[in-house]
């Protein structure tokens, strides 16, 4: 039975790390405590190498609110998404930095059919991002781009620190902290990931909707923190 949240209780929470850290506390709650064999920790964190490959197939309803602390950016990396094509069908964020030049530090949401510069947010990205990307736009750390709704599917599933582009995984993942991940499919939470060790001391995510945890699908390994 998939629980609801309604867009009131989720509405800019991710421009605030005390409603952040609140609502995952209080949907944790409400979902029940990990599975004994599994230790919940601060976060996952990523080296440039990993991604995880979840199940869902984002379309132009798809709601993410990510928890990410960037630490390091090599011009460009993605944060999430799936794609049919480079510009076709998009529904991901990428983030840039040159040191130096203002114009080319951005993060940039990517929707429907566009460039992923068409919708950027000038902004630093290294730091800690609380992402809320939906149907007519995105919020990141108070910050706004809006669009229009189109009508699309990716047809590919869903990676996170990564991008998937027609089932082939981008090399240009990122690096940082991955804290909590939640997916909202027309009102109906069908994805809340929190970071976890488990009893074999592999590092990844847990699904409380369909208690499923998701190890690390690319190389390397990510660290506990």
């Amino acid at each position: 039975m998939r629980k609801y949240l309604s867009d009131i209780d989720i509405i800019d929470i991710a421009n605030n790390e005390t409603l952040q850290n609140n609502v995952v506390s209080k949907l944790l709650e409400s979902w029940g405590a990990l599975p004994s064999n599994y230790t919940r920790c601060n976060y996952i964190e990523s080296t440039g190498l990993e991604y995880i490959q979840t199940n869902i197939v984002p379309n132009q309803d798809t709601r993410i609110i990510i928890d990410f602390e960037v630490l390091d950016v090599e011009t460009p990396k993605a944060v999430f998404g799936a794609r049919a094509e480079t510009a076709v069908n998009v529904f991901g964020l990428w983030i840039e930095s040159k040191e130096g030049n203002e114009g080319y530090t951005h993060v940039c949401p990517q929707y429907g059919s566009v460039q992923y510069i068409e919708y950027h947010i000038l902004m630093n990205p290294k730091q800690r991002l609380f992402i809320d990307m939906y149907s007519t736009g995105c919020k990141v750390n108070g910050n706004i781009s809006n669009w229009e709704r189109s009508i699309f599917s990716t047809e590919n599933t869903l990676t996170l620190l990564a991008i998937n582009t027609n089932n082939m995984v981008d090399s240009r993942r990122a690096i940082g902290r991955l804290r909590s991940c939640r997916v909202y499919e027309n009102g109906n939470l069908t994805l809340f990931l929190l970071p976890v060790i488990n009893s074999n001391g592999e590092v990844g995510m847990y699904d409380k909707v369909e208690n499923i945890f998701y190890g690390n699908s690319g190389e390397g390994g990510f660290i506990a923190g």
